[in-house]
C-alpha cells in the first residue's frame, strides 16, 4: 500500500521506457493528471536512474530515491487536490 515500503514495493505504473520524445511528454502528462507527486502511482521508466528531482524547498539525485520520499510523503497526506499550471 502507498505510504509503506520502497520504491520496488511500491505500485508503479510503467509499460517499459518511452521510445520517443512525444511518447515521454505523453505519459509525463499521464503522471501528472493522476497526481503521482501526491498518489504515489508513477510511471518510473519514464525517469532516468540518475535524474535530479527540484523544487523551490529541496533537491536530489535518483529516481529510487524520488519514489522512497513519494512513499513516505501518503502517510502524511490523506486529502489532495492538485492541478498542473503550465508544462515547461
Amino acid at each position: 500500500a502507498f505510504g509503506r515500503g520502497t520504491a520496488n514495493e511500491e505500485a508503479q505504473v510503467s509499460s517499459g521506457p518511452p521510445t520517443s520524445l512525444e511518447e515521454t511528454l505523453k505519459r509525463i502528462k499521464a503522471d501528472n493528471d493522476r497526481s503521482y507527486f501526491l498518489s504515489g502511482e508513477m510511471d518510473v521508466e519514464i525517469y532516468d536512474e540518475t535524474c535530479t528531482f527540484a523544487d523551490p524547498f529541496v533537491s536530489f539525485s535518483g529516481r529510487d530515491r524520488f519514489v522512497d520520499n513519494l512513499a513516505n510523503l501518503g502517510s502524511f497526506i490523506t486529502k489532495y487536490d492538485a492541478r498542473v499550471l503550465n508544462y515547461s
